[in-house]
């Protein structure tokens, strides 16, 4: 998702205003963290005999308000 959508949805949805620098340095942190789950989870998911994923849409609010920003779960 390009950043400047990222932007829109948290000032629409949360009232908040982020950066594109701070989003960049977000994205950069939780990859980092994220990198030691990774390299457990990749080789664990290859070796299973079952593997389920969840590919669930997020609703749209559209029918409600019009709107086709996805709505924020909480």
């Amino acid at each position: 998702m390009p950043y400047g959508r990222i932007q829109s949805l948290l000032a629409s949805q949360c009232d908040l205003s982020l950066s594109t620098a701070t989003l960049v340095a977000f994205n950069q942190e939780v990859y980092q963290r994220a990198e030691p789950f990774a390299e457990w989870v990749i080789p664990a998911l290859r070796q299973a005999t079952t593997v389920h994923a969840d590919e669930t849409g997020i609703r749209s609010m559209a029918s409600a308000t019009g709107s086709t920003a996805p709505r924020m779960r909480r």
